[in-house]
């Protein structure tokens, strides 16, 4: 299809649910981490936004199965903006992606009063999971 001199070419190409891995770069989980990280979020999650950097970690909003407007990402600007500027008055949830260049984790390591209001609550290799305090109390085996 031409437009004004442009041709638009359409792509679609099937991928296998069950090697999801084959996707690389876009985020897909390496291993069975992702998936593990996602099930803690969805069983334990019980309100309030989620502060997450999408890039990179799709599969981990999709696998939560909780609804996409519970997350903040760079994806609304403006929210993203707020939520890394003063998380404990905009989120309850916060999650850390595994990426050194994460924003949310270089949030998290630069901000000297992040433990005053969130505690770790889940680690592996795919991310870290933080609650805020007066949700984390409530989680057996949180690290506060």
């Amino acid at each position: 299809m031409t437009i004004g001199g442009t041709i638009l070419v359409a792509s679609f190409s099937w991928v296998n649910p069950n090697n999801i891995a084959a996707l690389g770069d876009v985020g897909a989980h390496p291993n069975q981490n992702g998936r593990v990280l996602s099930t803690y979020l969805q069983k334990h999650y019980s309100g309030g936004s989620i502060l997450i950097e999408s890039f990179g970690q799709v599969p981990i909003l999709w696998d939560s199965q909780l609804s996409l407007t519970d997350f903040i990402s760079e994806s609304s600007p403006g929210l993203w903006k707020k939520a890394l500027g003063n998380p404990q008055n905009q989120v309850s949830v916060v999650v850390v992606g595994q990426r050194p260049d994460d924003t949310v984790g270089q949030m998290v390591n630069s901000d000297p009063t992040f433990a005053q209001y969130f505690t770790k609550v889940f680690e592996n290799k795919a991310g870290t999971i933080y609650f805020a305090n007066f949700l984390a109390s409530n989680i057996q085996g949180s690290t506060k």
